[in-house]
């Protein structure tokens, strides 16, 4: 098929307003990838000169383990946010 541009990217946007205390945090699945395709991760709401503490931050994987398993974005802490950037690995 041809190469559209518009399915090369995708943004995450994950917020915890409050989560209740002493639940357990899910990995949160993500919709409508490829699962052939393989995406890189990046965290891009950082804060000048910060470096992404998440756990799978530059790393890559398929279409289908994301949307499976999933990524432990979310938080135990309340009012915090994530932003993630997939790009389809050339």
């Amino acid at each position: 098929g041809e190469n559209n541009p518009l399915k090369d990217r995708a943004v995450v946007y994950a917020y915890t307003i409050y989560p209740r205390y002493g639940e357990p945090v899910r990995n949160l699945r993500l919709q409508g990838l490829n699962p052939d395709t393989i995406y890189t991760i990046n965290e891009v709401n950082l804060m000048p000169g910060t470096k992404s503490q998440l756990p799978f931050n530059n790393g890559s994987y398929t279409g289908d383990n994301l949307m499976k398993v999933g990524l432990p974005i979310l938080s135990g802490a309340k009012l915090s946010s994530v932003v993630i950037e997939l790009n389809v690995m050339r």
